[in-house]
């Protein structure tokens, strides 16, 4: 096994065991930063069926609305015995 199917394979067994989501700072290769900051009224020219997304809290504009960082990554193929996860 190479180190990187190594390192995402334990990677993976850390999340299982905490429970816990990937998200770009737990999995920060799987995951790729959307340029620019989003309002919720703009998620929908940004997402996609079929991808997984993380949005993260990114403080507001000078005029109060909500900002919003945006990750993609592809999903997850069960096929694929590198990135099988249990449901």
């Amino acid at each position: 096994m190479s180190q990187d199917a190594w390192a995402r394979a334990k990677r993976m067994a850390d999340q299982h065991m905490s429970d816990e989501p990937a998200t770009p700072a737990t999995n920060p290769d799987e995951f790729i930063r959307l340029p620019g900051l989003f309002r919720r009224w703009e998620f929908q020219e940004v997402l996609e069926a079929g991808k997984d997304f993380h949005i993260e809290d990114a403080g507001v504009a000078p005029d109060g609305t909500p900002l919003f960082l945006v990750f993609r990554r592809e999903p997850r193929n069960p096929a694929d015995p590198e990135h099988r996860e249990e449901m």
